[in-house]
């Protein structure tokens, strides 16, 4: 993606999309964009090498501090790892409990739901107060 300047177009693409936001709703769409993505690859490692490069410069634009930005990928691949169906590791888990995926989407769904409001929150105070180091 470096090489081909395909990140680069993405990232600007980005930034065009986000300029009228303010930088918590920044955030927050990070938050959010990355829960997607995480839904498709369950890899941490590998959602790392793919948003990570893309959120580190968006944050800079959206003058979001590179710590919550590196807070909303934390947060959004811990909590879709509980549920997508993309995790062999989940699949196996609930096969050998004998529980169906679909039941326990619908038994995990409110909890994620109260984990995106309180994470959304927290985000918004972290972009607030500039949460980060300080060079």
């Amino acid at each position: 993606m470096q090489n081909g300047e395909i990140l680069d177009t993405i990232v600007h693409w980005l930034a065009l999309a986000m300029e009228p936001f303010s930088s918590v709703f920044g955030a927050i769409a990070m938050f959010i964009g990355n829960s997607l993505f995480a839904l498709l690859v369950s890899s941490g490692s590998g959602n790392a090498v793919v948003m990570m490069p893309i959120l580190t410069p968006l944050a800079d634009l959206m003058e979001v501090p590179r710590q919550v930005a590196v807070t909303a990928y934390q947060l959004s691949d811990g909590f879709m790892n509980s549920i997508t169906p993309a995790s062999g590791v989940l699949l196996a888990c609930l096969a050998i409990g004998g529980v169906p995926w679909t039941t326990w989407v619908r038994f995990m769904l409110p909890l994620i739901a109260m984990w995106y409001v309180l994470s959304m929150v927290f985000l918004a105070i972290g972009v607030l107060i500039g949460w980060g180091p300080n060079y």
